[in-house]
């Protein structure tokens, strides 16, 4: 484990854990909604095929201090800052689940460096009147950050914070903050249309998946220029034998 805590322009900071092979092909991760920088055991097929992994916590979550966003662009910019840092020529990005907004942002805003677009079980584009007229959830973009803090704590954690597991105490850390903006990004406008990536995009997604109703997805990868949808017939939301294979079959085939 290689944690870096990197500083930013205009005060910001970022936590980034940077592991596998120093030299192999760098893969950008965009994390989950419940999840932690540190759990680097969901990403040992790519390890062992000797790619290197990049994972950044977003504000709020672990030891990235609190900050807002305007839009889910505005991630591309600071990882722009961070891939600087690094002395990134070249890369894939992969978003799991609610990391799928942010993965695109980078896309978007790096668009001359990221190759490739990975997204499982993806937070759909929920910016698109199409899309939200399929989510069952209640959305409000103007919802203020304390209400939706308080939210995620009754939704996630109603006994509070599992203590030792870091997925649990690197979300639940600032009070909620990072899912908190999580859930107020996804549904406010991005900063930029899906069809002006010139990545190549691949998602994956259950027909079953009980988080992210599958014709969300369907109707996101639709809007991109050029995305390759493959459509899992079960499996749920996640697991990670599924991420396996999606690693086996479609990350590490490009």
């Amino acid at each position: 484990m290689n944690l870096l805590q990197l500083e930013l322009q205009n005060g910001l900071a970022v936590s980034v854990n940077d592991f596998g092979n120093t030299h192999g092909y760098p893969i950008i991760v965009n994390h989950g909604l419940i999840a932690s920088i540190k759990d680097e055991f969901y990403f040992n097929k790519l390890v062992e095929a000797g790619r290197r992994i990049i994972c950044i916590a977003r504000p709020g979550y672990g030891k990235t201090p609190p900050f807002l966003l305007d839009n889910v662009r505005m991630w591309g910019s600071i990882v722009n800052e961070v891939v600087l840092k690094l002395g990134l020529d070249e890369f894939d990005v992969l978003g799991l689940s609610s990391g799928a907004p942010y993965s695109y942002g980078i896309a978007y805003e790096l668009s001359d460096k990221a190759k490739n677009v990975f997204i499982f079980s993806g937070t759909p584009a929920l910016f698109h009147k199409d899309v939200v007229a399929k989510w069952p959830y209640p959305l409000n973009p103007e919802a203020e950050i304390l209400e939706l803090q308080k939210l995620a704590k009754e939704l996630f954690f109603p006994n509070g914070v599992n203590k030792g597991v870091n997925a649990s105490e690197d979300s639940f850390i600032n009070d909620c903050f990072g899912i908190a903006l999580d859930l107020k990004i996804r549904c406010m406008n991005w900063g930029f249309e899906l069809s002006q990536i010139s990545a190549n995009v691949f998602i994956e997604h259950s027909v079953d998946d009980e988080n992210v109703p599958f014709a969300t997805a369907e109707n996101t990868a639709e809007l991109f220029a050029d995305c390759k949808f493959i459509k899992r017939s079960s499996g749920g939301h996640f697991s990670e034998k599924l991420l396996d294979q999606f690693f086996i079959k479609t990350v590490l085939k490009q």
